[in-house]
């Protein structure tokens, strides 16, 4: 009899406390999820003036031409000094006639997945152009970017007079110098 009292003393402030609490959350509304502002601007690149796609604080979004749409390449190192730009939610831009699409929480356009880089201090920089030949500032007109295969069969294609080999793991130059990342 002892310990029910001593229960019912103890557990009548818990209670009263989750009960509050409940109500204070019932009375507050809800908070809204806005997905992340994804604008297009025009900033100087490289001396030229470039319509860029920028983050909500007017950071410039990049690339990683290692990096698929099914996987970031940008590990370790790289993900410290090139910030994937994470999104609750796909952006719609008016007039924007790329696609957007999430990977793991990266928000991704034209399959690229997108970065901000530790390097601008301020909106509008973009200092991260052409880094390692591998980082580009990702604008509206950027192509798709195909998943392909990391390691797969040759085809080989012969002809009369020559015999070539033609991969099937992937297309066009990257301009990947090897650097690691």
């Amino acid at each position: 009899m002892e310990k029910n009292r001593i229960f019912a003393r103890l557990a009548t402030p818990v209670l009263m406390l989750g009960v509050g609490s409940m109500a204070l959350a019932a009375a507050a509304p809800a908070a809204k999820v806005h997905p992340p502002a994804v604008r297009v601007a025009t900033i100087l690149v490289t001396g030229k003036k470039t319509r860029v796609l920028e983050s909500s604080k007017g950071y410039t979004l990049y690339y990683f031409t290692k990096s698929t749409a099914t996987k970031n390449a940008c590990t370790g190192a790289c993900a410290r000094i090139w910030l994937a730009y994470k999104a609750a939610s796909i952006p719609k831009i008016k007039g924007l006639a790329g696609k957007f699409s999430l990977l793991k929480g990266q928000l991704e356009y034209q399959g690229h997945p997108l970065y901000t880089y530790t390097g601008d201090k301020g909106p509008g920089e973009s200092h991260g152009e052409g880094f390692f030949k591998e980082w580009y500032v990702a604008t509206p007109s950027l192509r798709i970017k195909a998943t392909v295969r990391a390691k797969g069969p040759t085809k080989k294609s012969t002809t009369k007079k020559s015999t070539t080999k033609k991969s099937t793991t992937g297309s066009g130059s990257s301009g990947s110098s090897g650097s690691g990342w």
